[in-house]
């Protein structure tokens, strides 16, 4: 159900996450542990 959302939001920000590489790589690193 968490996936989910968060996969939706990142079809949302599909723009800003390409933007935003960097932010997303520690982002994605902060969600897994």
């Amino acid at each position: 159900m968490f996936n989910n959302l968060f996969i939706l939001l990142m079809e949302i920000h599909k723009d800003i996450i390409k933007e935003k590489n960097l932010y997303i790589c520690i982002f994605f690193s902060y969600c897994r542990y």
